[in-house]
């Protein structure tokens, strides 16, 4: 979900009603916690399939319907089963498979507690049929809403994160997704109904009303179910993708379709490409993709077909990212939301560096990094879950999320980043189901051979960013660099991070990156040119702000400090190291002359002398060895292959 307006204003609290009992003979059941709470403790029930037959009109607040949930019993039997409902929806009564009368209890927490006709057995299934109505209540996001553009009905649901309740009998949670969805809406002629999946059928009852039918046959997380009806004009085309044409399905408002029919076509065809190309296949590719036009101040990724107030390119990018990262592969508690909305903003940064190439990338970067760093504080993991407005903070979910995977990326390199995120999404455990941060983490790792604990303890966890305070002076080779961190919050004493610095003189410039590992660490640096000014972090790849350089006037003209020598220089391709400190090297590093990292070696040493590198594929040019020691120190040399 994006939101236009970034101010929340209202905070979703856990309502609390009186008990109520139904109509039928009712049986005193143990009061329990919400049912995702159940499912989550007990995993007692899987829910494989449900039915939505809902009646609504437009210019009304008020629904009518009845849902049958089929569902079975996991490792125990199951003799009563908690769904959740809004206490301002009545329930008429509920219903077995075999049309035998269920007792049920209203509870405080928004649940219902129902009375299986008989015990179901361990992994034996059945099904129940919910008869309800009412006028579903006002809060969070505004789960159902009437309303009306351009003085004409319509009703749309959004869902996330506690909206599901308020308008239809389910299961809201993290924990299990519905295996498959039909849904049937009735409407007043002349509405047309957007949904989930496929329209299987349209149907005119009598002379005032149509069905509608939408079936869907991927697993749904229960915020991502969701209708929408008024007088849409519906927009049709197709986009080639690796497993073949894709229908796109737009529910327009008609006096807004020329302008946006237009536009989805110009946009939305090279953001699929792109996001195809650098993770998987669309993940709903049998059904379809496409939008519906709605009155909420941003966009909701509803599966299959996200609702939007307009189509903007970065509000058409950011929705459409989340059919991968939010819908395919969704976050396992709110906690992780930044899971889905940090994913969802890189990916739109992404499009604009790939496909627009026209400074919305840099301008991106710089302004995500000025949002973040405006309060000292935050971190991506949400404490507070029942607060609708901090899992929706812009700047910590939204900005903080993206700009946590863009060190990530740039930490690993895009070879190793890109190709970890495809395996968090291809992993079995994840795949139309639910991930933690966890499950980002070890497939990262995994990939690039690394340990991330410190990373993702200082930034998903930690709060701050650092700044650095940078003095360097020209030497007789090149230059010398004294670089200092300060933290802007105590929860993360010092940030472990590669830092990239632009080095800038009257005819040429370079990009160098130091690991910086320790604070006051010392840098030489081999220039073969006057370097009149220097820059931290030019290219925007880290968090952090109120850097600052200062130029010591006085001149060092002491020789470089180094225990290694590299030769030939310039080289073929075969280089040789040779120094007796060869023993105390802890990993070397290549770069090409703009600081882009090529590959690193972690050399392992006896008594040698000397140590040689081959560097091949690469084009004649200049280049930068970086050799850090036990001692955590650094020395920079230049070489050319030519």
């Amino acid at each position: 979900m994006k939101l236009l307006l970034f101010k929340i204003l209202t905070c979703l609290l856990f309502a609390l009603g009186n008990v109520t009992t139904s109509q039928a003979n009712s049986v005193p059941i143990h009061r329990n916690d919400s049912a995702s709470d159940q499912i989550k403790r007990q995993g007692i029930i899987d829910i494989t399939h449900q039915e939505l037959h809902l009646s609504v009109d437009p210019a009304k607040r008020y629904i009518k319907g009845r849902v049958r949930t089929t569902f079975h019993a996991m490792e125990e039997p199951v003799s009563s089963i908690h769904i959740d409902l809004h206490d301002d929806l009545s329930i008429d009564s509920i219903v077995s498979r075999t049309g035998k009368s269920l007792s049920f209890i209203r509870q405080e927490n928004l649940t219902t507690s129902i009375a299986l006709a008989d015990t179901l057995t361990s992994h034996h299934s059945t099904s129940i049929t919910i008869y309800y109505q009412g006028v579903p209540p006002e809060d969070g996001f505004g789960a159902f809403v009437q309303s009306t553009h351009n003085n004409t009905p319509i009703i749309w649901t959004l869902s996330e994160p506690y909206g599901a309740r308020n308008w239809w009998p389910c299961a809201q949670n993290l924990e299990d997704k519905i295996d498959s969805l039909d849904m049937w809406v009735t409407v007043p002629v002349g509405n047309r109904v957007a949904g989930n999946g496929l329209l299987i059928s349209e149907k005119k009852i009598g002379q005032d009303q149509t069905v509608f039918h939408w079936k869907h046959r991927y697993p749904i997380a229960t915020y991502l179910v969701a209708f929408a009806v008024t007088n849409y004009q519906v927009h049709e085309f197709t986009i080639p993708l690796k497993n073949g044409a894709l229908p796109i399905l737009n529910y327009l408002y008609p006096e807004d379709y020329d302008r946006h029919s237009q536009n989805i076509e110009e946009i939305l065809p090279a953001m699929m490409h792109l996001f195809e190309e650098l993770f998987i296949p669309y993940p709903f590719d049998r059904e379809k993709y496409g939008h519906a036009q709605f009155g909420f101040g941003g966009g909701m990724e509803h599966q299959t077909m996200s609702f939007m107030v307009n189509f903007s390119y970065s509000l058409t990018a950011h929705e459409l990212a989340h059919q991968w990262f939010g819908d395919y592969v969704t976050c396992g508690s709110w906690k992780d939301i930044w899971l889905n909305e940090g994913f969802a903003g890189y990916l739109t940064g992404l499009a604009y560096e790939r496909i627009l190439q026209n400074g919305t990338w840099e301008n991106y970067l710089a302004s995500s990094i000025r949002s973040i760093t405006s309060q000292p504080g935050g971190t991506l993991l949400v404490s507070d879950t029942s607060t609708v407005g901090r899992i929706f903070n812009s700047r910590l979910s939204y900005q903080k999320g993206a700009m946590v995977l863009h060190m990530l990326r740039w930490i690993l390199g895009d070879d190793d980043f890109f190709e970890g995120v495809r395996q968090y999404l291809l992993d079995e455990d994840t795949q139309y189901a639910f991930a933690r941060t966890t499950h980002l983490k070890h497939h990262l790792e995994k990939v690039a051979g690394i340990n991330l604990d410190e990373f993702f303890n200082d930034w998903y966890t930690g709060q701050g960013y650092p700044s650095y305070q940078v003095q360097w002076q020209r030497t007789d080779v090149g230059i010398k660099l004294h670089v200092n961190q300060i933290s802007s919050h105590p929860s993360v004493p010092f940030f472990e991070l590669p830092v990239e610095f632009g080095i800038y003189g009257p005819e040429r410039d370079t990009m160098i990156r130091l690991d910086i590992r320790e604070n006051s660490t010392e840098y030489r640096i081999e220039i073969p040119w006057h370097v009149d000014s220097i820059a931290v972090d030019p290219q925007h790849w880290l968090v952090s702000a109120n850097n600052t350089t200062e130029f010591l006037t006085s001149t060092d003209t002491s020789p470089l400090e180094s225990e290694y020598r590299i030769y030939p220089n310039p080289s073929p391709g075969k280089i040789t190291i040779e120094g007796s400190g060869l023993g105390s090297i802890k990993k070397i590093f290549l770069y090409t002359s703009t600081g882009k990292p090529l590959t690193s070696f972690t050399p392992r040493f006896k008594n040698e002398n000397s140590m040689q590198l081959q560097v091949v594929d690469q084009p004649p040019g200049l280049y930068f060895i970086v050799i850090h020691n036990d001692r955590e120190e650094s020395t920079v040399h230049k070489f050319i292959l030519n």
